[in-house]
């Protein structure tokens, strides 16, 4: 059977016409389309647009999601009753269908844009988006091409509502009259979709018979994933005529995801942003969308940190696609011919890397084509698989494979595509600056050490929330009103992970107390008091937690609750009291505190079993491990110049690949 990017690229001279024979029994509809405008030489060209690049565009049959449907009016009631869905709605409407009609089970099926769209329907969006463009276009300054790639269609992805433009229009209109330019416009509508359109990839990852709904229920609901938000805030913008386009990073460098936003056409580029590590200290510094891990403080110090555990403090940039309405003759799924990546498989997303980003290119040696394919991939490592996804393609010719308008400064692998899986057929390779590939050739005749200190970079996040702990401190009391505290200890430095301090000579203490200083927010993980049971043995002694009750969904137990990756959030701007606290019942001997900011940890952890991997055309062990009493980790076996990763087998799932330069572990 023909594929249909095959069709269009037998056709592209006279894709309206594809669109026609497509349509079968709807081509009537499309020609009355035609037709309706034939005097109208806008309207005319907005319609041969859509029509012409309307093979291959499917949208979601809302009849095969049905079962789902109870949950998203239940969402969507819940919003109107409450002005918002809170913290909890979304969960407690889910429990609540759940109990009643149990979890659903649904079979998406796509029906054809060609053979459903009716007339009247495109009729009406062309009349209204036409109108909106000639209304604005002198004051936005916005072309008859760009209003045709980035207003005109009247779907954003798989999913589309025939009333979405005009439920935005009379929802944003009003708001942005007056507004000097588009790039004003679009900054109070993307405050108000911001406001009120939940994103909560968790909650619905975790219930998957969620997705895909219809854009409709999105709407509604007001919560979706990234690219759902993204998709109401294009759909918003548009409908007044500012041209708006969802870019996507189609994985992280040095993370994991793919990541969507959207770009506001014609918008001034800022700088080209190079892939290097640098602080966050203006939204200017932001070169490309959600790049930095935080935004809320800048660490002016690391002491405390270990000189070997370095901060990282952007994601990385590989590529970054357009995600269009208009066929790209040249995208891959245009060219194929053969089997390629459900990435690429949408003929309507542009590479656009080059306009903001630093790009070299990559040429890459085949050995053997061992798979007779016609393109390569270019990967970057995917931390759920510990396995590679591609992120670039390129044509194999002459023995070798050559990337465009890649990204520098970023691990990457070379790798053919065959039935569902990439097949590795180079060593991996980091794309230095001045665009020479230095290839990580594990040596397994010429073993170093290394000594490990995580399984993930530390990321600025985490160290943000150690460092607001220095200045606080452990201070200990016997009356209930805390007027006889003194203080046992101060944290002065930032703390990496958990601490642990002796205490020598303390009297017993029946009130362990947590003071903080001046900061307003403070994030206390965990806080264990350890004495010794009448037989000798350590204990860490329990009690009852006071004083500052914290925000409501991190309360003041979690400090005490030996969970590592919980945490009090200290709430001093709704909440008085600047101290969290332990009643132990009794006055307790004390000989040792452990403390622990909010963290991700994927610190090394004593007593937890660890395995180390090495790149070696695929991944081979080097051991299991127990996590040492220092928080360490220590190989003598590793092969000089490899790459690693390192397993938890304890608990946790996180990691990132790296190398050891300098007896220092360097994250990718």
């Amino acid at each position: 059977m023909i594929s249909l990017s095959c069709l269009i690229s037998c056709c592209t001279q006279n894709r309206i016409e594809l669109a026609l024979e497509l349509a079968e029994e709807n081509r009537p509809e499309l020609e009355r389309v035609l037709e309706h405008f034939s005097d109208d030489s806008a309207r005319l060209a907005a319609a041969k647009f859509l029509i012409g690049n309307m093979p291959g565009k499917i949208t979601l049959d809302t009849t095969s999601v049905s079962s789902s449907q109870p949950f998203f009016d239940a969402f969507s009631d819940y919003r109107m009753k409450h002005g918002g869905l809170g913290i909890t709605g979304l969960y407690d409407m889910l429990d609540s269908v759940k109990s009643s009609i149990g979890e659903p089970t649904i079979s998406p099926s796509y029906l054809l844009d060609v053979k459903t769209l009716s007339s009247e329907f495109l009729i009406g969006h062309i009349d209204k988006a036409v109108d909106e463009w000639s209304r604005t276009k002198s004051k936005n300054e916005v072309s008859f091409d760009e209003f045709c790639r980035f207003v005109l269609p009247y779907r954003i992805y798989e999913s589309w509502w025939k009333g979405a433009n005009s439920y935005f229009r009379d929802k944003y209109a009003g708001m942005v009259t007056g507004c000097a330019n588009r790039f004003e416009a679009s900054e109070i509508i993307k405050s108000d979709v911001s406001a009120w359109f939940r994103q909560d990839g968790t909650f619905f990852r975790e219930n998957s018979f969620l997705s895909p709904t219809t854009f409709y229920n999105t709407v509604k609901t007001g919560a979706g994933v990234c690219y759902d938000y993204n998709a109401v805030l294009a759909s918003a913008l548009r409908s007044v005529g500012i041209p708006a386009a969802i870019d996507m990073v189609p994985y992280w460098g040095n993370s994991n995801a793919r990541h969507f936003w959207t770009e506001i056409v014609g918008a001034p580029v800022k700088g080209i942003y190079d892939n290097t590590q640098m602080d966050f200290r203006s939204p200017d510094d932001e070169l490309i969308n959600d790049t930095f891990w935080f935004k809320d403080g800048i660490i002016d110090d690391t002491i405390g940190i270990p000189s070997n555990v370095k901060l990282r403090k952007c994601r990385t940039v590989p590529k970054i696609y357009r995600l269009g309405y208009d066929i790209q003759g040249k995208s891959l799924a245009m060219v194929a011919g053969e089997d390629i990546p459900s990435i690429f498989r949408n003929p309507a997303i542009e590479d656009i890397t080059a306009n903001l980003v630093e790009c070299k290119a990559v040429s890459v040696k085949i050995v053997e084509n061992t798979t007779h394919r016609r393109f390569a991939y270019l990967c970057c490592y995917d931390p759920d698989s510990h396995w590679w996804t591609p992120v670039a393609w390129g044509r194999i010719k002459g023995g070798k494979v050559k990337f465009a308008d890649v990204g520098v400064n970023i691990l990457y692998m070379a790798a053919y595509y065959k039935d569902g899986d990439m097949i590795p057929f180079s060593s991996p390779f980091i794309l230095q600056s001045n665009g020479e590939l230095r290839y990580l050739d594990a040596n397994p005749d010429k073993s170093i050490e290394a000594t490990l200190f995580s399984k993930v970079p530390l990321r600025t996040s985490v160290a943000f929330y150690a460092m607001v702990m220095r200045g606080d401190r452990i201070m200990f009391a016997n009356r209930c009103d805390l007027s006889d505290t003194t203080t046992i200890f101060k944290i002065s430095e930032i703390p990496y992970y958990t601490q642990e301090i002796t205490i020598h000579d303390s009297p017993p203490a029946r009130y362990m107390v947590y003071k903080t200083d001046s900061f307003p927010i403070k994030f206390v993980a965990e806080l264990e008091f350890i004495g010794e049971t009448e037989d000798g043995r350590d204990t860490v002694w329990a009690g009852t937690p006071f004083g500052n009750p914290c925000y409501s969904m991190s309360p003041t137990s979690f400090a005490f609750d030996g969970d590592r990756l919980t945490y009090a959030y200290i709430d001093k701007v709704d909440f008085p009291e600047d101290f969290i606290a332990l009643d132990l019942g009794q006055p307790r001997k004390i000989k040792k505190i452990r403390y622990c900011p909010r963290n991700d940890d994927n610190a090394i952890i004593p007593g937890n079993q660890y395995e180390l991997f090495y790149w070696d055309d695929g991944w081979k062990s080097l051991g299991r491990k127990a996590g040492e009493d220092n928080r360490r980790l220590h190989y003598d076996n590793v092969p000089d110049g490899a790459l690693l990763w390192l397993h938890n087998h304890t608990h946790g799932k996180e990691n990132r690949p790296f190398t050891i330069e300098n007896g220092i572990q360097v994250w990718w």
